[in-house]
């Protein structure tokens, strides 16, 4: 699978994190990060509760952005960092919603394949084809 097809996959597989298995409770992290930001200036909120909202939504907005530095010299370590730091945002953002439906951690599961898959890559383009001759 090409790299560029693999983090695209990998995009959308985080915007269906927070989908329930069960028709029941469903909450999208789009609409839940909509939720955050409306909120996030709410007085009652603490520093740290702001900031990891808007980590939540840099890091979000930090995944949308991987196909196109692609050519950079850090990719590899944004590749790493960026979706790790994402899925512990979600993670400490929706600890009350894991508590009530557990199955909403089942959605994270696709997304954490897929970013496995993207950074164990088969660079295929570097192998030496092995060529055969007769000199006869």
């Amino acid at each position: 699978m090409k790299t560029n097809i693999k983090i695209i996959v990998l995009i959308l597989f985080s915007f269906l994190i927070g989908f329930s298995i069960h028709l029941g409770f469903t909450m999208s992290i789009v609409s839940f990060e909509f939720t955050l930001l409306k909120d996030i200036l709410n007085p009652g909120n603490s520093f740290w509760n702001q900031l990891n909202i808007s980590l939540l939504v840099l890091f979000h907005l930090g995944l949308l952005a991987l196909p196109f530095i692609r050519s950079s010299k850090y990719y590899k370590v944004f590749l790493i960092f960026i979706p790790a730091c994402f899925l512990l945002t979600v993670c400490t953002n929706t600890v009350i919603f894991l508590l009530i439906a557990p199955d909403l951690a089942v959605s994270m599961i696709p997304f954490i394949i897929m970013w496995i898959i993207c950074l164990v890559k088969k660079d295929n383009s570097k192998r030496i084809p092995y060529e055969v001759s007769l000199n006869i």
